[in-house]
């Protein structure tokens, strides 16, 4: 079955593709078979995505389902970059504050 995983990252590596000689001088019949096979080693790769039409634009979008992750915490966004820690306290009144960092949010409830 076709697979990215075999591909090397450095282009001058990739001699030979699904066994297919792609090297200086191949044949141009080998060109051919790799094309073909490289179609299929990206249809392959799209079908292993779960949803692969769900998937989120580079630019626009917006999802339109619940967001659910595992682990503490939630999806933050916010409006620089400059704000990266991003961290959310929910502290009972009368609590210190935890140290301060761009992006934290602290929440005091009695």
């Amino acid at each position: 079955m076709p697979s990215p995983t075999e591909f090397s990252t450095t282009p001058a590596d990739n001699t030979t593709i699904g066994g297919v000689n792609i090297a200086e001088n191949c044949s141009p019949g080998g060109l051919n078979d790799v094309e073909r096979y490289l179609a299929a080693t990206i249809r392959v790769a799209w079908d292993a995505i779960p949803d692969a039409n769900a998937l989120m634009p580079k630019a626009g979008g917006a999802f339109t389902n619940q967001i659910t992750r595992q682990g503490r915490g939630g999806y933050l966004h916010f409006s620089s970059a400059s704000l990266t820690d991003g961290q959310v306290y929910a502290l009972p009144e009368g609590n210190a504050r935890p140290a301060a960092a761009e992006g934290v949010i602290v929440f005091y409830y009695s």
